[in-house]
């Protein structure tokens, strides 16, 4: 009986302190991979908090984000709602414009080069084919021409059109094989742009750089103990 009564009142303890606390909802504009630390200790990774009455430190942190430090007084009510907008770090910023720089160098002097020289090659043997019927096309207009007083077609300007096309091909095939040969070392000394923050409640470091393989951001951790 005496351990039922002591379970009571410890229950009943936690029922008052928990009524105690008020609920609040946390509006963070920027982010919602949050983390709070209040009055000093980190808060579980949720936007909705339960935080005893009065006035609290608090600090807010995002990933890509600059730390949020402010002082909140909590009324004592069933819920409230807090608003937090979250400033982008300025070294983000310069790293999402650096991505974009190494993206367009990378166009230039790689991904531009072996298209054009992949059109180049996809034209040389359809213009191949298109010019071998022609040209036996135009020697036989000539040959009517010539013995029978017919009228010339166009069997001339559409071969010169199509031969156009094929020394176009060649020429596109071999201008972008040798920039892509030509630019390739220059290609690989290029520096991926790498942003890295670290966590101002923990040890660890976020990463954040561009994978040119895959064409996509990469995302790492880094613990540091």
């Amino acid at each position: 009986m005496p351990r039922i009564l002591l379970l009571f009142f410890f229950f009943l303890q936690l029922g008052l302190s928990a009524q105690d606390l008020t609920k609040v909802r946390f509006y963070i504009k920027g982010s919602t991979d949050i983390f709070i630390k209040l009055d000093g200790e980190l808060l579980p990774m949720s936007n909705i908090q339960r935080i005893a009455p009065g006035e609290h430190k608090i600090e807010v942190w995002s990933p890509t984000y600059n730390l949020h430090k402010s002082s909140i007084n909590i009324p004592k009510k069933d819920s409230v709602g807090h608003f937090i907008e979250l400033k982008q770090d300025r070294a983000y910023i310069d790293y999402l414009f650096a991505k974009d720089e190494f993206n367009q160098k990378i166009f230039v002097r790689r991904t531009a080069p072996l298209l054009l020289a992949g059109a180049g090659a996809i034209l040389i043997p359809f213009a191949y084919v298109m010019r071998k019927n022609l040209h036996e096309e135009l020697i036989l207009e000539d040959f009517k021409v010539e013995y029978f007083n017919s009228s010339r077609g166009s069997g001339q300007s559409r071969y010169n059109t199509v031969n156009t096309l094929f020394f176009v091909g060649i020429g596109a095939t071999v201008i972008g094989t040798s920039v892509f040969l030509a630019l390739r070392e220059n290609v690989k000394r290029l520096a991926k742009p790498v942003y890295i923050q670290q966590n101002p409640f923990t040890l660890d470091d976020f990463k954040l750089s561009y994978n040119s393989i895959n064409r996509s951001p990469e995302i790492g951790v880094k613990l540091s103990f």
